[in-house]
């Protein structure tokens, strides 16, 4: 009896497969396959149509993609497991033998709206190849290590057409064994106007065999409209909470833990489930909210304090995220030095140029569960004023046992009514601000000192 892919992977694998730097759902992905993002079927209905249409090389049995994808739709919703999944059923060669037979090039893609909620339309085979996950492209795919499957990020806040140029379009020329190259940039929407031309220029006159593929939140307006237009566009849709408890739950991680992470996490799975294994980010919603209930109802409380305080169990949350990221690193450069990979060029080198930036990033989305914060407490404060205390601890549920007693403070505090509307409105506004001024990369701890400030003003400015 042949081996699942799971059970080859454990027993017969020469490349161990993606570490913790991936999104749990790659987890699943041996087991099930396509069947892993179950919760986007019309992108995973329009990419797998794609590949059962699409003609094969002369004298291969790999499909010939289109130039250019755009995964359009809110990060981490499956558009990077999706790529990999698309790139190993491309180039998995166990599964080249059984593919149908092409006899036109034409090329019929449908667009995603043209599909019918649901799938494909009535009657049609809604399968097409699937990676096998034993064969050596398959491994080398899921292990992040295959020579012609590469994953950018933008060094910095943008892409810098001399990085579009260098490291992505050039290489375009050469593949290994003359295959077809695959190519995922994430926050495509970071894409600099002179790097978006180069990119497209790119596409409308290829170089080499290859397929791009955008990844872009929230939408399709978000790149280039010249370029987007060069793409085959498939929309990718936000994950709700509950879900993602669900998706989480079954790749591992324990239901308790996940429950307690999956709060502001906006609908991210590899963001809830960083979370999930980091202890000290997993704590930081409820530890923030206690503060500013503290920063809130306390007069005596001092604001330049809390926000000192709030700075501090950021640096924890960043000081474990830096030891798993070395911790990545190392096992990336594990896995490239078995195939034979040059470190300084593959993921290992990704992962390095992109370190701190994700810690940057880290830290913006720690200040943006500040953030949260806040908007949670305005709505309690609404609730407590409205005589729904009950409702009020529910909506402060993450907080657990001290849900009642930020509750009582709430509801007793000595400062200004907090739950009138001229205070709610204060509070609503102000986390509309702090959001914009996060976008624009501020200092860390000035933003915090800031936010409390102001904070505090806002229900004791009278």
């Amino acid at each position: 009896m042949p081996l699942t892919g799971k059970e080859s992977i454990e027993t017969g694998a020469e490349i161990p497969p993606w570490g913790s730097y991936r999104s749990p759902i790659f987890s699943l992905l041996v087991e099930r396959g396509w069947d892993a993002l179950e919760f986007q079927p019309r992108a995973v209905a329009s990419l797998r149509a794609d590949l059962r249409r699409r003609p094969r090389r002369h004298g291969s049995g790999e499909f010939v993609l289109p130039q250019a994808y755009l995964f359009a739709g809110p990060t981490g919703c499956g558009q990077e497991e999706a790529f990999v999944l698309l790139a190993a059923s491309a180039l998995c060669s166990d599964s080249c033998d059984v593919r149908p037979a092409v006899d036109s090039a034409e090329t019929i893609f449908p667009s995603p709206e043209a599909l019918p909620e649901g799938g494909p339309p009535s009657g049609e085979d809604s399968t097409g190849p699937s990676p096998c996950w034993q064969c050596q492209d398959c491994k080398q795919v899921l292990a992040g290590v295959h020579p012609d499957v590469e994953i950018h990020e933008p060094e910095g806040n943008t892409y810098l057409v001399d990085f579009i140029r260098e490291r992505v379009v050039a290489p375009s020329k050469y593949s290994s064994g003359g295959r077809r190259r695959y190519v995922l940039l994430r926050e495509a929407e970071r894409l600099s106007a002179p790097a978006a031309n180069a990119l497209l220029r790119t596409i409308e006159e290829p170089l080499g065999e290859v397929t791009f593929v955008l990844a872009a939140s929230p939408d399709r307006d978000a790149v280039l409209p010249t370029l987007a237009s060069r793409c085959v566009e498939v929309n990718f849709t936000p994950v709700s909470a509950k879900l993602l408890v669900d998706l989480l739950v079954q790749a591992g991680f324990q239901r308790d833990s996940v429950e307690a992470v999956a709060w502001g996490q906006d609908a991210s799975l590899e963001a809830a489930a960083q979370a999930a294994r980091w202890r000290a980010q997993a704590d930081f919603p409820r530890a923030a909210t206690l503060l500013l209930v503290e920063l809130l109802t306390d007069p005596a409380a001092n604001p330049l304090e809390i926000a000192g305080l709030l700075h501090e169990r950021i640096q924890e949350v960043v000081e474990e995220a830096r030891k798993s990221i070395d911790a990545e690193i190392e096992e990336a450069a594990r896995s490239e030095k078995e195939v034979g990979l040059d470190a300084a060029t593959g993921r290992t080198r990704v992962l390095r140029d992109s370190r701190h930036r994700r810690m940057r990033r880290l830290e913006t989305t720690l200040c943006g569960q500040v953030v949260t914060s806040c908007e949670s407490l305005a709505l309690a404060c609404g609730l407590i004023a409205a005589g729904l205390p009950s409702k009020a601890r529910l909506s402060l549920g993450y907080l657990g046992e001290e849900a009642a007693r930020a509750v009582d403070s709430l509801a007793a505090s000595s400062l200004s009514p907090l739950g009138s509307g001229r205070y709610l409105r204060r509070m609503c506004s102000l986390a509309r601000r702090a959001r914009s001024q996060l976008a624009l990369n501020p200092r860390v701890d000035l933003w915090l000192d800031g936010f409390a400030t102001q904070l505090r003003e806002s229900v004791a400015g009278g």
